[in-house]
């Protein structure tokens, strides 16, 4: 369950940091430059500062993902920054130097260490996934070989009860914010957005702002703010996600009467 854990923490890490790196990546063009890989190393410091914790009562440090998890790390933050975020910067700058300046006996010896590297590396990877001693970090069970040399151990944050409690936790938290973050949007995209850039436009045309019909931006069965706004084809005129279920059923636009063929589809602004 531990070597789960591990792999569920790293994927959780790298996703977060992907994330963060395209959002990055879209809102400053000029990072698609020279200096690339320094500016993904100052995102990920960034993140890994905000998203990691250290307890000096257990004396262990914990990343977004293992926290998610249930597991921590037996090391202090600047072991577990190398081997998390330093260790492929460093890797890239160091191939790239001695592949494109050095001569052919520098990379002929590089060469040869990487592979050592590698072998050892599998090993230790194939040691990590066929261990099936004590699980709680009593046994040195490490995901890479840089964790083994600077003795970065996973173990367990709480036990297995709490853990399963933590995850169902974690899941329900996850959904309520995705909830309030779609209602949001739909506030945004129904009242606020369209407002603000119709008078912005009639503003710089020299236009008197008109005011929308505030049927339109209610829902036309029960009058209140649509939730889940549907559009229906046949009036053009909003429904909530219950109130559309409810007039197909009556089978009878409640606005134009139109009995043939009632259809909808989401309404996202």
């Amino acid at each position: 369950m531990l070597r789960v854990a591990h792999l569920d923490s790293n994927a959780l890490d790298n996703e977060l940091g992907a994330f963060f790196w395209a959002n990055f990546k879209a809102l400053l063009p000029l990072v698609n430059g020279e200096y690339v890989e320094e500016w993904k190393l100052a995102l990920d410091t960034l993140v890994f500062l905000f998203a990691t914790k250290y307890s000096r009562i257990f004396r262990c440090s914990t990343t977004y993902g293992s926290r998610l998890s249930n597991l921590s790390f037996k090391c202090g933050r600047i072991a577990l920054f190398v081997v998390t975020v330093f260790q492929s910067y460093l890797s890239k700058k160091l191939s790239h130097r001695i592949f494109n300046r050095d001569s052919g006996r520098n990379v002929k010896f590089y060469r040869v260490m990487l592979a050592l590297y590698n072998v050892f590396d599998a090993c230790n990877f194939c040691h990590f996934l066929s261990n099936w001693g004590n699980e709680y970090g009593e046994n040195k069970v490490y995901y890479t070989l840089l964790q083994r040399l600077l003795d970065v151990r996973p173990a367990r944050i709480r036990g297995e009860q709490s853990y399963y409690q933590s995850m169902i936790y974690s899941g329900l938290e996850y959904q309520n914010r995705q909830l309030l973050w779609n209602s949001v949007l739909e506030l945004l995209n129904i009242t606020v957005l369209p407002r603000a850039i119709s008078r912005l436009t009639s503003k710089r045309r020299g236009k008197p702002v008109l005011e929308r019909e505030t049927d339109i931006e209610h829902c036309h069965l029960c009058g209140e703010f649509p939730t889940m706004p549907y559009r229906i084809f046949c009036c053009e005129r909003l429904y909530c996600y219950v109130c559309f279920l409810k007039v197909l059923e009556l089978r009878e636009c409640q606005n134009c009467h139109n009995k043939q063929e009632i259809k909808g589809m989401p309404y996202y602004g």
